[in-house]
């Protein structure tokens, strides 16, 4: 379970999130600029919060009070990038495996049996300017999942596919969570998430203003 209350400021721009979240999907929904990258950089440790508390399966990642602060490293989340961030030098098998610093047999055989669960598995000996862009997105995401994590989080999975892979990655994401039982979190634009899920949170300006599809004192959505 995540449990989090932050905020976190940029100049006249304040993010202020409070929420809870069970091993389910959450989809975080707004315009650009409205928070949503930065919530998920402040969940993983790679921006830290001005104050509050983020809290994961009862293990505190942050607190302004308590004067916490993980670095991400020591965090278990798996984070995917928008742009899915494959080095090109290294075929998919390597790139999976690139977060490993001794790979042992048991990582290799965890990686084979991701590929295959994934569909990716014919193609771990190809580079990344050989596959897809959905099948780069599958690649980011079982380079996250070797590593075990506790929660899950999506930065815009599908801004570069078209609508059909958009879809598929969508529920390849909805299977990921059923069989995972892990928190997830997904940043997007794209309306095709709400196939997948109701738990919807909207960002305006850095504020949420509507949770689960109910308005919070009235705030509208930026245009």
């Amino acid at each position: 379970m995540l449990s989090l209350n932050i905020k976190k400021s940029y100049g006249s721009f304040m993010l202020d999130a409070d929420f809870a979240l069970d091993n389910d999907i959450l989809a975080i929904m707004g315009s650009s600029g409205a928070g949503k990258t930065t919530l998920l950089e402040c969940i993983s440790g790679l921006t830290s919060p001005d104050e509050g508390e983020i809290i994961l399966n009862n293990r505190v990642l942050f607190s302004s009070m308590r004067k916490i602060n993980l670095n991400p490293g020591k965090r278990k989340i798996g984070m995917v990038f928008q742009y899915h961030v494959l080095f090109p030098h290294l075929t998919v098998m390597g790139n999976v495996l690139f977060s490993k610093n001794r790979v042992t047999e048991e990582d290799r055989d965890t990686a084979v049996k991701l590929l295959k669960d994934l569909n990716i598995d014919h193609l771990k000996d190809r580079l990344p300017d050989e596959i897809s862009g959905g099948e780069r997105q599958r690649v980011a995401i079982a380079r996250a999942l070797i590593m075990h994590p506790d929660i899950l989080l999506f930065d815009e999975p599908t801004s570069s596919l078209d609508r059909r892979t958009a879809r598929d990655v969508f529920r390849l994401i909805k299977t990921i969570s059923a069989d995972s039982r892990i928190p997830v979190i997904i940043a997007t634009h794209d309306e095709l998430v709400k196939g997948i899920t109701d738990n919807i949170l909207y960002l305006s300006y850095g504020r949420q203003f509507r949770i689960y599809g109910y308005p919070i004192d009235g705030v509208k959505p930026q245009d």
